[in-house]
């Protein structure tokens, strides 16, 4: 069995640390996925509301509210993690376009 409590641990303890850093953001989302995932094998878990507003952070965290039966929550994050999809999609397309292009 994993231990995803020692992993919601440290991955506080590096959002602690880490301030600004390029990697917080990625260090939120695995948080909020280690509390997903405890979320799932327990049934409970200390979900507050994202700190980081990225398309991960917010499915993630929508993810462990469905686990623990906060349905309109999770909702509310999902709606959230759409809205950053959407609003970056443009962005990825001209990108990719762009790409292919060279």
């Amino acid at each position: 069995m994993e231990d995803f409590e020692t992993a919601i641990r440290c991955y506080d303890n590096l959002l602690k640390v880490s301030g600004q850093e390029a990697d917080h953001d990625d260090v939120a989302a695995n948080l909020a996925a280690a509390k997903a995932q405890s979320a799932t094998t327990t049934g409970t878990a200390d979900i507050s509301a994202p700190v980081i507003d990225s398309y991960e952070v917010q499915f993630n965290s929508a993810c462990a509210l469905i686990a623990t039966g906060r349905f309109s929550d999770a909702e509310t994050a999902l709606c959230r993690a759409e809205s950053i999809s959407s609003f970056f999609q443009p962005l990825l397309t001209h990108r990719i376009m762009h790409s292919i292009r060279s």
